[in-house]
């Protein structure tokens, strides 16, 4: 038994590291970003912004700002009001932020 063990551990051992590539270094790719014309890097940039505008929150419309206006206006005496209104503006702010209307 042992003597098929050590003629079967070394032919074992030459077939699992038989792929194995010895004396060549894998090298990764240039960067395309890096070799880009400044059209391609504009276009690129464009894309992500369009990319991060498709997760950012949805900007109020002018008329629903009103509203929110009219209703702090309206019950201005309401704590509670006034600070929902008050995250409200906050939110609109940070989705201006997020899609890069300020």
């Amino acid at each position: 038994m042992n003597a098929l063990r050590s003629i079967f551990l070394p032919t074992m051992l030459a077939i699992s590291l038989a792929g194995c590539v010895s004396g060549q270094t894998q090298t990764a790719p240039p960067v395309a970003a890096v070799k880009a014309s400044a059209s391609a890097a504009a276009d690129r940039r464009a894309e992500i912004r369009a990319q991060i505008a498709k997760v950012c929150p949805v900007i109020l419309r002018p008329s629903e700002l009103d509203r929110a206006a009219a209703l702090v206006d309206r019950l201005a005496a309401d704590a509670e009001v006034v600070a929902t209104v008050r995250r409200l503006f906050r939110f609109d702010g940070e989705a201006r932020v997020c899609r890069g209307m300020v």
